[in-house]
């Protein structure tokens, strides 16, 4: 289920405990896989927060796609993102937090 339709359930049916599994685990509220009470609408809205702040960054680079090897293009967007989130540079770690593919169809989208 997509965070849109976690946070508009929650809007008209308040959810008490949610429990994911999501690796992004929000910008500020603390490093866990279940929510309760306020954290559920703080995580909702940091969550749609860091999509905006992803689709910023991803749009700066969207021009350079077709002359940049993409990985690189990955690598500057990760570089453009608070480094309190977590994120490394795609030659620093095996998993991210999104995979490339999410990335390269955000680009594409947005006109690279």
């Amino acid at each position: 289920m997509s965070i849109k339709n976690v946070a508009r359930i929650n809007k008209y049916h308040p959810i008490k405990i949610l429990v994911h599994a999501h690796p992004f685990r929000g910008l500020t509220i603390p490093q866990t896989t279940i929510l309760q009470g306020a954290e559920i609408n703080q995580y909702l809205d940091e969550c749609s927060e860091f999509m905006e702040m992803l689709k910023s960054t991803a749009k700066s680079v969207a021009p350079e796609f077709s002359k940049r090897p993409f990985l690189e293009l990955y690598d500057e967007v990760i570089e453009k993102l608070p480094g309190g989130i977590g994120f490394k540079k795609w030659s620093e770690m095996p998993k991210q937090f999104f995979n490339h593919i999410k990335l390269l169809n955000c680009i594409k989208r947005l006109g690279g």
